[in-house]
């Protein structure tokens, strides 16, 4: 979990927020994990949003890119909800 508005920024270009992974080596940590590894971004005004960096990361095409668009959506009960039941197979 990353807190506070450093982490992320707009990019000029198309307005899209960014996270940067810092160390390479995460990249590829991240991509070896048997479960998904999801990255939790609190903003300053105490907003919460996740995303699930593991499968961000497998659907790009250059798998050394630092620089994710952070899509996450609202970290609340009903996604967390929604989350458990696509894992346990539940409609």
């Amino acid at each position: 979990m990353k807190s506070g508005d450093s982490y992320t920024y707009q990019r000029k270009k198309d307005e899209k927020e960014i996270f940067t992974i810092k160390n390479e080596r995460h990249i590829e940590y991240r991509q070896e994990q048997v479960c998904e590894v999801y990255l939790v971004h609190r903003r300053s005004d105490g907003v919460i949003r996740w995303m699930n960096v593991s499968e961000y990361l497998r659907k790009r095409k250059d798998k050394k890119e630092k620089k994710v668009v952070f899509e996450g959506e609202p970290f609340t009960v009903y996604t967390l909800l929604k989350l458990r039941d696509e894992y346990l197979g539940r409609d």
